[in-house]
């Protein structure tokens, strides 16, 4: 989906085209990480990793998996059964809590000034919509919630979300090296994508 979504918009030719290109994009990335994360730090050996993450080329990476994963589930489960047990209400809860704050820093200081209720009141109702959704995973009542209460009582899970309580501007420098890294492999990527086109 990423993949597509990137021809999509590299091939546009109206502001429409390239808008639904990143749409398509955004929808293949939001599980393109966490999926390959999961993937190979189930079939890959700790002192092994940086070498396999390291592969730049997704189409190498999606062949080998379309070749070689085999994966354990239950086959025998329908559609209707998996979408059962969806979280619902936790997933929208989060969704409406980060709309308001994607929408303040939007226009906060721009269409309207900081001071005004109408830049205020978004992001309230947001850390409200977030402590509302905290509270959601926390009953019990979904059979498999988005963010388990659990998650964060494991130890080296808390420490890795708290972050040493790093400041904005420190956890941006943390973040670095993964930035960093990233863009060399997608300087190479390209570079090997553009001699293949040459070739």
């Amino acid at each position: 989906m990423f993949a597509l979504g990137s021809g999509v918009a590299g091939g546009s030719n109206s502001t429409g085209m390239l808008i639904a290109g990143r749409a398509l994009q955004g929808i293949g990335l939001g599980g393109v990480n966490m999926l390959i994360d999961i993937i190979l730090c189930d079939l890959v050996p700790l002192r092994k990793r940086g070498a396999i993450f390291g592969l730049p080329v997704s189409g190498v990476a999606l062949l080998l998996l379309v070749l070689f994963l085999q994966v354990g589930y239950k086959k025998e489960s329908t559609i209707a059964e998996k979408l059962k047990h969806l979280d619902y209400v936790g997933n929208s809860n989060l969704l409406l809590s980060m709309v308001p704050m994607l929408l303040v820093l939007s226009y906060g200081g721009t269409l309207r000034p900081w001071s005004s209720w109408r830049t205020i009141l978004p992001p309230v109702l947001g850390l409200l919509g977030y402590v509302g959704f905290h509270v959601w995973e926390a009953t019990g009542w979904q059979e498999e919630p988005v963010m388990p209460p659990r998650l964060f009582r494991n130890r080296t899970s808390f420490i890795a979300f708290s972050v040493l309580f790093s400041s904005p501007s420190r956890s941006g420098v943390q973040y670095l090296p993964t930035v960093i890294t990233i863009l060399a492999f997608a300087i190479l990527s390209g570079r090997a994508w553009k001699r293949s086109f040459a070739a």
